[in-house]
């Protein structure tokens, strides 16, 4: 898209990817996650910058359920408390088509599970490492920012971590493993939430968003602002250690308790940066 700004009134080129939530939760499948990479590519051959409006529950990971109701157990020594031996289905299931099996005895040993459906694999996982990378790399060629509102969890949670510019709208969760999980996985009733887990009080408190706002049109102004930080066409992105020279710092603390931020960005212009640079 191409908004139109009072400082770049002729417009400035930003590339944005974004997911429907009503759509699966927004989770990503080998689709989602080529067309991410895809854009990411773009971004970083055009030298655009790169948003990501983060609203999605992760890679996509589901379960074959016509195989799953036709699934029985073969315990050991029939006794429950033994364990089991393997997962099976009989040899006349209409789900024989769906797995891969072994000829046991009168059934069929499920050796794994193929489904009648795509994209609910974890397949899905490998499309998350390479989305990881892509970011990376796009953070590294242009200015990159992601919006974080309903929730991001899991991969969509780590690229706008990757992303490294996040706005938080409201007390949408930026978690990588839920508290439903969590809860299985510890076997107690830790976290009621996962805005208690990665909410804002959590996540901005410690710097990984670093701004908060109370809705999807404040956080679209935020990433907008924060684009007049960053150079028109700029090749690459600019590092701390592009600056040279010297600049006088004429701020005087106060020999009681003081904002060391007054020290950077004093109203006066008399800090070591720029004034206004603390959003």
């Amino acid at each position: 898209m191409k908004p139109f700004t009072p400082n770049k009134p002729a417009g400035r080129t930003v590339i944005v990817i974004t997911s429907d939530i009503t759509f699966r939760t927004g989770s990503y499948s080998m689709d989602e996650h080529n067309l991410y990479a895809k854009v990411s590519v773009y971004s970083r051959k055009i030298n655009c910058p790169r948003a990501f409006i983060a609203a999605s529950s992760g890679a996509r990971i589901g379960l074959a359920t016509q195989v799953q109701k036709e699934i029985h157990i073969k315990w050991r020594d029939n006794g429950p408390e033994k364990g089991y031996e393997y997962l099976y289905v009989n040899r006349d299931s209409r789900v024989s088509d769906q797995i891969a099996f072994t000829e046991v005895d009168d059934h069929l040993k499920i050796d794994a599970v193929i489904g009648i459906e795509k994209d609910i694999g974890t397949e899905n996982l490998i499309g998350s490492g390479l989305n990881a990378g892509e970011t990376h790399l796009t953070n590294k060629k242009v200015p990159t920012f992601a919006l974080v509102t309903g929730r991001a969890v899991g991969i969509a949670a780590y690229n706008a971590h990757l992303g490294k510019r996040i706005c938080q709208v409201g007390n949408s969760p930026l978690i990588l493993t839920g508290a439903l999980a969590l809860k299985s996985h510890l076997g107690k009733e830790v976290y009621t939430s996962n805005e208690q887990l990665e909410g804002r009080q959590i996540m901005h408190l410690y710097s990984v968003s670093h701004a908060v706002v109370n809705t999807d049109a404040d956080g679209v102004t935020k990433i907008v602002r924060w684009l007049f930080y960053t150079l028109p066409d700029q090749a690459n992105v600019i590092s701390s250690c592009d600056v040279t020279g010297n600049r006088d710092a004429e701020y005087f603390p106060t020999k009681g308790p003081n904002d060391p931020r007054l020290m950077l960005d004093n109203d006066d212009g008399t800090g070591i940066f720029d004034t206004h640079s603390f959003d």
